[in-house]
Formats: structure tokens, sequence, C-alpha cells
């Protein structure tokens, strides 16, 4: 009798905990499910995926002894270097790609590449006449 009483009592204090930790998982931004048209693959708030990061922040607020710590801080210093990498990559492609103009844009376009070849041969023009007057006034007379 003494020994169904004790296994009440610790399905009484498991229920109860299950019942009080229900929802502290909720809150973790990489187990939220996206709204919507939701197809079962991440996308992305900004450009670059922060997920990494995000997790690993997450997950070392949980760390509870000294190496828990250590190890959380080398966690997310891992993540921010992926996460900075992914944005350098980013960088790279935004950078090599070449937008198609149109309309009033590829005007305004054409004018700021015939605008920079003026300045271009305006500035070697320049160049030529100082050096001739450099060279005039180093001649002897």
């Amino acid at each position: 009798m003494v020994i169904v009483l004790i296994l009440l009592i610790a399905l009484a204090v498991t229920l109860a905990g299950a019942f009080l930790t229900r929802g502290v998982m909720t809150y973790l931004p990489f187990l939220q499910a996206r709204k919507g048209n939701w197809t079962g693959a991440y996308v992305p708030q900004g450009v670059v995926d922060q997920r990494p990061w995000q997790t690993a922040a997450t997950l070392a607020a949980l760390a509870q002894s000294a190496e828990e710590k250590e190890l959380a801080r080398e966690a997310e210093r891992l993540a921010d270097h992926e996460v900075d990498q992914a944005f350098s990559q980013s960088l790279r492609q935004a950078s090599l790609a070449k937008p198609n103009l149109s309309g009033k844009a590829l005007a305004l376009q054409q004018m700021v590449n015939e605008l920079q070849e003026i300045i271009k041969n305006d500035q070697t023009a320049a160049t030529w006449r100082l050096r001739r007057r450099n060279l005039a006034s180093t001649k002897p007379s």
C-alpha cells in the first residue's frame, strides 16, 4: 500500500512538473513555425540567415556550469563567425550582380557614364597642360 502511495505521489509531481513547464520552449526563435503559406522551408527575414547565432545565443542562456558557459561562449563565437561569413558571401554576390536597367534609369546611367568620360578627358587634358607648363618653365632661356 505504501509503494502505491509513493508511486501516486511521484506521478502527481511528474504531471505537475510537466504542466508547469509546458511553455518553456515556445519562445525559442528557432523553434517557431512560420505563419502563412508555410512549406516547411526556412525563409530568412533578412538577407543573411542568422539562425546559427540566434540558436547559440538562446541556448547560451541555459548554461549552468562554468564548463557549459565556456562552451556556450565558444558556440556563440563560431555562430557569429558563420553569420559573418554568410554576410560576406552575400556582399560578394551582390557586387557581382549587374542590374538590368530600363527606361529612366538607363538614361540616367548613360548620362553618368558620359559625365565620367568628360571628367576623365578633362583630367587628362589638365595633366598634359601642367606637364607642358612645367617643361616650359624648366627649359633654360
